[in-house]
């Protein structure tokens, strides 16, 4: 069946210029040529920004924003959330994780920094 189902679907040939081929080549050129055409990337999408003034980050700031967050803040977070809600589908609630911290506690951190 799939043998069968492979030949009815081979392209066995393609028409250049009103000539006939079947060689590999031309006709992986001739399949392909349309799509080059139609999804051919514009070097220009005619944005122009002109004075447009980005709004950035001062330095320290930024320095804030990527800096790796200490045991004890990780450790203060857990422990104000709610006990009995459930944060994802493995069905764990935060009172499980404050029992299992010293468990877990690893893989969580990990779990934040990469984050």
């Amino acid at each position: 069946m799939l043998r069968w189902r492979r030949l009815r679907n081979e392209v066995k040939g393609v028409l250049v210029g009103g000539l006939w081929s079947g060689e590999p080549e031309v006709v992986r050129r001739e399949a392909k040529k349309p799509f080059e055409e139609r999804f051919v990337a514009a070097k220009d999408f005619g944005v122009r920004l002109g004075e447009v003034e980005f709004k950035s980050l001062y330095v320290k700031d930024n320095i804030i924003l990527i800096v790796n967050f200490f045991e004890d803040e990780i450790r203060e977070v857990v422990w104000q959330c709610e006990g009995n809600k459930i944060p994802g589908p493995d069905g764990f609630n935060f009172n499980f994780i404050k029992e299992s911290w010293d468990v877990m506690k690893g893989e969580i951190i990990e779990a934040v920094r990469h984050f």
